[in-house]
């Protein structure tokens, strides 16, 4: 590891090279140089002056903000803002900053100023720290409701360098390649395309991200009995099923004879979650101990604020 990470840095060193600073030489201040690193690496950032007899004095700025002067400390080394202590100018003038963060993206300049008639001559560097995707959804929490039959919009945002590429899934099955992008716009024209979706970002940098949006389609409740008749006899336990899908949740009044049933003892009246990813439940009404007067024609009715 510790060789990969010393050619790793003479690379970076090589490739960003650049126009040497001698005397006399006009520099391009336009010309650019492009460093690429990790995130956690160390980058160097060369600086080559020749003659340095002649009282050249080095200085580094980052935004117009200096990160190291040549003259502030005997021995070259650097006087940084606060990442100072990751920051170092060296006795050749170049520019060392390890565990390179996000942040530490942008222009470097390198200025060389050397007694009259030189004046000063500049050598620009950029660094690209790259690092892995990351998502997250909009809105954060992450839940989104619309109406039966509306349009809209799901979106996660995205960082990383390179650039990430987003893919979408739903329900664990990837949508089609024509949805990639950042938003996913959706007709909600059938409650079936409620559920969770997927977005995942990468950008080959370390594992891809991945954020959930829950999709929550707002209709009217739909109810089926599980069973239509229900055989049985006095004195038996008897229970009655009806399956509700609704959102928002729905409120389930069970019906005995056309007319409401009331509550006794003898009944337990309770509700579970179904196993289809739907916001369905099953609501159940449980007779303890079956009667004569018991017999008759049973009816649940859902009802929601819609």
């Amino acid at each position: 590891m510790r060789l990969y990470r010393a050619l790793r840095t003479l690379l970076l060193l090589l490739g960003s090279t650049g126009t040497r600073l001698g005397r006399g030489s006009a520099i391009n201040e336009h010309s650019v140089a492009l460093v690429k690193s990790y995130e956690n690496d160390t980058v160097l950032l060369p600086c080559h002056v020749e003659d340095l007899g002649l009282q050249t004095r080095v200085r580094w700025y980052r935004g117009g903000v200096l990160l190291a002067d040549s003259e502030e400390e005997p021995g070259g080394s650097a006087n940084a803002s606060e990442s100072s202590s990751r920051v170092k100018m060296w006795g050749n003038r170049s520019l060392e900053i390890v565990q390179v963060r996000p942040e530490d993206s942008g222009e470097y300049v390198c200025q060389a100023s050397r007694p009259e008639p030189w004046g000063h001559v500049t050598q620009v560097h950029q660094i690209q720290v790259m690092y892995p995707a990351s998502s997250k959804p909009v809105p954060e929490s992450g839940q989104v409701e619309v109406s039966l039959g509306e349009e809209v919009v799901l979106e996660c945002e995205t960082h990383g360098v390179p650039k990430p590429s987003l893919a979408w899934k739903f329900q664990g099955e990837e949508l089609p390649v024509l949805t990639s992008g950042q938003k996913l716009k959706i007709h909600a024209t059938n409650r079936s395309l409620a559920g969770l979706y997927t977005c995942e970002a990468s950008n080959g940098i370390g594992e891809p991200a991945a954020a959930n949006i829950e999709l929550r389609i707002k209709h009217k409740p739909e109810v089926r009995s599980e069973s239509a008749w229900l055989h049985t006899a006095p004195g038996i336990r008897a229970q009655l099923d009806c399956r509700v899908t609704s959102w928002p949740e729905a409120r389930l009044d069970w019906l005995f004879d056309g007319e409401p049933l009331a509550r006794s003892q003898r009944l337990l009246r309770y509700k579970q979650e179904a196993a289809q990813e739907d916001n369905s439940q099953i609501h159940s009404l449980v007779i303890r101990s079956v009667r004569a007067q018991d017999l008759g024609t049973y009816a649940c009715r859902a009802s929601n604020e819609l």
